[in-house]
Parts: C-alpha cells; structure tokens; sequence
C-alpha cells in the first residue's frame, strides 16, 4: 500500500474499501464456480481455472485486510500514545500549581500564625493595663477566644476548617475575628 493512511479514520475507510473488494471478489467466485460448473455440464472448454484466480484474489484481499486492521490498531495506539502524554503534561502542570498552591499555604499559614501570636500579646496587654485601670481583666481563656477564632476560621477559610475539623460549636461565633474583639475590647 503506497498510500497508507496514517490516521485511525483513513484506516477504517482503508478497511471499507477492501471489504467491498472483499465482497466483489467472492461474488466473482460464485460466478466463476457457476460458469465452470455449466461448462463441466454442457462439455464445453474447462474454466476452473478462473476459480483459482478468485481465491487468489479472495486471499490477497483478506491480507490486505488483516495489514489494514494492523494498521488501525497501530493507529489508535499512537493517538492513545499522544492523549496519554499530553494528559501526563497536564498532570506534571497541576502537580506544579498544587505546589505553588502549597507554597503560598505555607506563607499564609507562617502570616497567619504571626497574626495569632499578635493577637494573644495585645490581648494579654490589654489585661495588664485593664488591671492597672483598675478594671476588672478579661479571663485568660477569653483573651486567646478559641471559639472566637475557629468561627472567624470557618468564615474566612469555610472548605478548609472543615478539613482540619475546626468549624466552632455554635453558629452564633461564625464571624470575623475583628468583629468579635469589637465587642469583646471596645476600642472606645
């Protein structure tokens, strides 16, 4: 085959065509067996020897076909081949963005956890000088607000508090942190 197809689709047409070769030379069989038959019947000149050329023709098609099949298989193989290394190429970009993406995690995490140290000290100074005021101090366990800060938690990171199990007990602390020292601390 001079002009081999290349593409899965120009394959299976390949395979078309030849099996309608395929259909043609077995109809030409027939034929022949029939004009040979009628020529044994009537005494004439043998003509057997047109069946012999069929089947050849028969075989050489089913050849063709079964080189044609190989064909589309490789084909197919390759197009899977080439889906397989662009999906690979995918993978290898979302394995580096999940690593940008754990990255960035791990900065927000270090700026978050700077923030909660900050958070705790002014609490504990603001205490200190309550006391000195001569008001009465906020608990200890009130100025680190754990439930405060699981709610502040799971309204600015909803998805993420509930993979790490930290969403508060009550609904009523779902709300930003600044919004619960504003009532807890008045500024004013």
């Amino acid at each position: 085959m001079s002009d081999k197809p290349k593409t899965p689709a120009a394959w299976r047409t390949k395979i078309e065509q030849l099996e309608t070769r395929l259909a043609e030379a077995e109809q030409g069989l027939a034929k022949a067996k029939a004009a040979a038959a009628h020529a044994v019947l009537s005494g004439d000149h043998d003509k057997t020897g047109e069946i012999a050329t069929w089947r050849d023709r028969i075989d050489a098609v089913q050849t063709a076909i079964a080189e044609a099949q190989n064909g589309l298989q490789a084909a197919e193989e390759a197009v899977a081949a080439k889906d397989r290394s662009s999906a690979m190429k995918r993978a290898l970009d979302a394995a580096k963005a999940r690593h940008k993406a754990a990255q960035d995690f791990d900065k927000a995490m270090a700026l978050a956890e700077d923030a909660y140290s900050r958070f705790i000290a002014a609490g504990l100074d603001y205490a200190g000088h309550i006391r000195s005021a001569g008001g009465k101090e906020p608990s200890w366990g009130k100025m680190h607000a754990g439930e405060a800060v699981r709610g502040a938690f799971t309204v600015a990171a909803y998805t993420l508090s509930g993979a790490l199990q930290t969403r508060p007990q009550s609904r009523e602390s779902r709300r930003p942190l600044a919004d619960f020292c504003e009532a807890q601390t008045p500024m004013k």
